[in-house]
């Protein structure tokens, strides 16, 4: 007698169930490879990750690596504008009650010396000596806070929004 096949009759279930069957009963090998992939793709991205944090030169990479120099100048700034001024060779006749204030407050008093008017204040050629003495014997302080001020500006001229 002939048989006759009639399997493709029947009905086969649903595509989620058979997918579900599927993925429980995985083969070990397929396990393995898919570990491999993935464990290669993260460490791939963490590569790429570190290097561009160090060296690349994507936007968010240089805009960190400028955020990092500014700060650690402007610190610099900061601590030695607290420095205190020793007057021991002091250019001026008077101290104008400056003595035992710090660099950053004696820079700002003269710099608005002028604007000051009359009064026990430094005449606008004093405060000039006195600014020019200060630079010299502290140039640390001027480059660093002038250093800080360009790198504000450029940070607002190239990242603000």
């Amino acid at each position: 007698m002939l048989k006759i096949n009639l399997k493709f009759m029947k009905k086969s279930k649903p595509l989620a169930k058979r997918l579900k069957a599927w993925a429980g009963k995985r083969p070990l090998w397929l396990k393995f490879v898919v570990a491999v992939v993935l464990l290669s793709t993260l460490t791939s991205l963490l590569a790429v990750g570190l290097y561009d944090r160090y060296y690349g030169s994507s936007p968010w990479s240089n805009k960190m690596r400028f955020v990092k120099e500014a700060l650690a100048v402007c610190n610099q700034a900061q601590t030695l504008a607290a420095t205190v001024v020793d007057f021991g060779d002091w250019p001026l006749a008077k101290d104008y009650g400056l003595k035992g204030e710090s660099l950053d407050n004696i820079s700002g008093y003269l710099d608005g010396a002028g604007a000051l008017g009359s009064g026990d204040v430094p005449t606008t050629g004093e405060a000039a000596v006195a600014v020019s003495w200060l630079k010299q014997k502290y140039p640390d302080y001027f480059t660093s806070k002038s250093r800080c001020e360009e790198m504000s500006t450029e940070y607002q001229e190239k990242y603000a929004y």
